[in-house]
């Protein structure tokens, strides 16, 4: 007889229950315990969603010049968490760091990368930059002749640019003076006649393909009519070189970056392997009636407006007399000079080609046959100008019968 079904739940209910006291069901307090230890472990830190770049302070950097190259690594960590290491071209620089002033001694291009290792294990890289090392670039450097000038009203005022700027630049001359004059060039002009006597300041900002700036000064001074303009003159009345004081003297050697040269195109002039001392000054003659002022400038820059050749050189001047480098030579041209020597040269490159094309337009002249009345000879007669063909004569046994042949390329008769 089967137990009625009330009692089988009892039963059931009455087991499971000792089960759960004896513990072969719900998990004892200790091993409850170890798991919840073993979730409360520390995870490792994943650096997957970190990023690494490399920015420079110039990406068009000079030779010999230096350069700021700085990782940046995001989101951002302690630093004592991490180690840097600069790449160039793939090989590393020696001192690692997150900052790095860096100069470029060779010109061409660079690929800058960056290397982080983060937590002492997990390495991660910069997409690479590319940087540009050019020729180092010479600052740009205002000049004004004269310093000061002192006329009367109604005559013309003129400063000249003795500026220099990079010979791989162009140059850009802006002047002002202080009445509100304006201009542009390598000369300044300013008209008197409605000016009043006085001293006004002259200014003049020279700026090159970098942007890159520097201004200069000079005073004009107008006299009033009836005063005298007394002429003020630096020079010493002794020009011959220093002798018997080898320690006074300095190596003047003149240099030019050209010795021909278009119109308005600038020319270098510097002194190399000079040191001229505390109380030595410069000065140079560009030989076209300009100038510099007395200055302890080893390079200068000028503008031949006229062509023709001129003769320039350098004076120093010192306390015990003055000494004159080496002269230089340069040979103005005009502008139209090269339209012409383009125009000659492709003149004189057609001539071999118009030469054979009249050849061919030629007609070869005719071959004549001449029979003499002697018997037995015969002269054939080929205009100079024309190529001998390949004839072959024949000669029949009767005489007085001959034939002429053209001889074909396959030699058949």
């Amino acid at each position: 007889m089967q137990p009625p079904i009330l009692w089988q739940i009892v039963t059931f209910t009455l087991l499971l229950h000792s089960l759960v006291i004896t513990g072969f069901l719900l998990p004892s307090p200790a091993h409850a315990k170890r798991q919840v230890e073993q979730f409360n472990l520390p995870q490792p830190p994943s650096y997957k969603h970190y990023e690494l770049r490399v920015e420079a302070s110039s990406r068009r950097a000079e030779a010999g010049k230096p350069v700021i190259l700085k990782a940046i690594l995001s989101p951002n960590i302690a630093a004592d968490e991490v180690e840097y290491q600069f790449l160039i071209n793939g090989s590393p620089i020696k001192e690692p760091g997150m900052h790095k002033v860096y100069i470029f001694e060779d010109t061409g291009t660079y690929k800058v990368s960056a290397v982080a290792r983060l937590g002492g294990s997990y390495l991660l890289n910069s997409p690479p930059i590319i940087i540009h090392v050019i020729d180092a670039w010479i600052e740009p450097e205002a000049a004004i002749a004269p310093a000061m000038l002192m006329v009367k009203p109604g005559q013309d005022a003129i400063f000249n640019s003795l500026s220099e700027t990079d010979p791989q630049s162009r140059q850009w001359l802006y002047w002002s003076a202080s009445n509100g004059h304006r201009g542009r060039g390598d000369r300044f002009i300013i008209k008197t006649d409605k000016m009043e006597v006085g001293k006004y300041a002259i200014e003049l900002l020279v700026r090159d393909d970098r942007n890159r700036e520097s201004v200069a000064h000079a005073t004009l001074i107008i006299n009033d009519p009836d005063e005298d303009i007394e002429t003020l003159s630096l020079e010493t009345t002794d020009n011959s070189p220093i002798e018997g004081n080898a320690a006074a003297t300095i190596d003047l050697h003149l240099h030019a970056s050209h010795t021909h040269r278009l119109q308005n195109m600038q020319i270098v002039f510097w002194i190399q392997n000079a040191q001229p001392g505390a109380d030595t000054e410069l000065q140079l003659d560009t030989g076209d009636g300009i100038q510099t002022p007395w200055s302890k400038k080893l390079r200068y820059g000028h503008r031949y407006e006229r062509l023709g050749v001129y003769t320039a050189r350098i004076t120093a001047r010192m306390p015990n007399g003055t000494q004159q480098s080496n002269t230089v030579t340069v040979y103005v041209w005009p502008l139209w000079l090269p339209v012409i020597l383009l125009i000659l040269g492709l003149l004189l490159a057609g001539i071999p080609f118009f030469r054979r094309h009249q050849r061919q337009q030629q007609q070869p002249d005719p071959i004549r046959y001449q029979h003499l009345a002697d018997p037995g000879h015969h002269q054939l007669i080929l205009p100079s100008a024309t190529e001998t063909p390949a004839i072959t004569i024949h000669k029949s046994s009767d005489a007085g019968r001959q034939t002429l042949t053209r001889k074909r390329e396959n030699h058949d008769q």
